[in-house]
């Protein structure tokens, strides 16, 4: 089930989330330069900002509609950012990487797809209030 699968790795990764975070920034940054100047010298924050958005999805997930609201307003405010749809794909496809590294051979195939619906939907959900910001 992918929810459960989704759970499973993100309850493997808290207790590693400060090392996580640092390896999810670091390369998201290497790998795409044009998003830094999104995101404030101060990573602290930052790295606070992308826990608690986890630990949200992660308890919600058989309720993702009611998150909706949330995810919406979120792409809103991203779009106020300069954050454009193109950055979300690249932020999925690191976190996904981050979470397969962290998890070692834990991390299986099912895992990957599972976080991979599940980030598409969020993804979805952002670029909906996204639009309506645009």
């Amino acid at each position: 089930h992918d929810i459960n699968r989704v759970r499973e790795s993100f309850e493997f990764l808290l207790p590693l989330q400060e090392d996580a975070a640092e390896a999810f920034y670091s390369t998201l940054f290497e790998r795409h330069p044009a998003v830094r100047p999104l995101f404030p010298e101060e990573m602290q924050e930052q790295t606070g900002k992308l826990w608690s958005v986890l630990v949200t999805v992660s308890q919600a997930l058989e309720q993702l509609h009611e998150l909706s609201p949330l995810l919406r307003d979120m792409g809103a405010r991203h779009v106020a950012y300069g954050v454009s749809p193109a950055h979300y794909p690249a932020v999925a496809e690191t976190l996904i990487d981050t979470i397969a590294l962290a998890m070692g051979p834990e991390f299986t195939q099912s895992h990957r797809l599972s976080w991979e619906k599940t980030l598409g939907v969020i993804a979805d959900e952002m670029l909906a209030g996204a639009g309506k910001a645009a």
